[in-house]
């Protein structure tokens, strides 16, 4: 299942907030939150793996403008 990353901060955002209560929410939502949270893993996760590569094109980029 591809899941945005608009989908993915909101799902961190409706829980850091405390505008999703897990408890409370159905098991339709419930799901729907599990999908979006192992998507922020899993893209967190990549993130990690090509951090240095990621910075090296973000400071070039940095220092190309001017």
């Amino acid at each position: 299942m591809k899941v945005s990353l608009k989908s993915q901060i909101a799902a961190i955002d409706a829980i850091t907030s405390g505008r999703f209560s897990i408890v409370a929410s159905n098991q339709a939502a419930r799901s729907l939150l599990i999908d979006q949270l192992q998507a922020v893993a899993l893209t967190l996760r990549l993130i990690q793996k090509h951090e240095a590569e990621i910075r090296a094109v973000l400071e070039a980029k940095k220092d190309s403008r001017p």
